[in-house]
């Protein structure tokens, strides 16, 4: 499978108009949900391009002032995660509700949070 990159934009409408420019300059882009835990895009859809083709598609984009940030997936992904998850279940370290403590409640009137 071929390297790719994914494109995460502030709103729809950059989206649209991002894939059009691309479309138009003849990119290969392909509309794609929003991957699961990004930040720094409020928009639910992103688009995926080869990573071979980064470097011009950048260039005409911030050339047309299209806002858009590269989605950087950490090395290891969900597979660090889910064994960081499992450790901490199974010793108890990290978990307010293994040590019994409970879910936290916000105090609006104090402005903290109690636990």
């Amino acid at each position: 499978m071929a390297a790719t990159v994914i494109l995460l934009f502030p709103t729809t409408q950059a989206v649209l108009k991002a894939e059009d420019l691309l479309l138009e300059g003849g990119f290969e882009v392909d509309v794609i949900p929003r991957p699961a835990g990004t930040s720094g895009a409020s928009c639910g859809i992103a688009l995926e391009l080869p990573a071979a083709l980064f470097v011009q598609a950048e260039k005409l984009l911030t050339a047309e002032r299209v806002a858009f940030t590269r989605h950087r997936p950490s090395p290891g992904g969900r597979r660090k995660v889910r064994a960081r998850r499992a450790r901490r279940a199974a010793t108890g370290v990290g978990s307010r509700l293994a040590a019994g403590a409970g879910p936290r409640r916000s105090d609006p009137r104090r402005g903290t949070s109690e636990g």
